[in-house]
């Protein structure tokens, strides 16, 4: 993503992604921890860190399935996200 816009609208991109995940926390089915530890990644990207090989972040994350998001994951949701589709493609 950072390759085809500008640094400030990759940051945007980033901001509104994290607004998403905390607006619909408490609703979604994915639970509201998810949600929140998504939201973090992106308010991480959206300040220059690079957060997608991040194991701790999501590491301990048990949804409301009782399985736990992987390291894996998260790694899709850097390469979604470098290539401009939003985490894992998902609006």
């Amino acid at each position: 993503m950072l390759s085809a816009f500008d640094s400030e609208s990759v940051a945007t991109f980033c901001k509104l992604n994290a607004f998403k995940y905390i607006w619909r926390s408490a609703e979604h089915e994915d639970g509201e921890q998810v949600n929140l530890r998504k939201a973090i990644w992106f308010l991480r990207m959206a300040v220059g860190e690079d957060a997608r090989n991040d194991r701790k972040l999501f590491s301990t994350v048990g949804d409301t399935n009782g399985s736990v998001i992987s390291s894996r994951e998260s790694t899709r949701a850097g390469e979604a996200y470098e290539a401009g589709e939003g985490e894992e493609g998902q609006s």
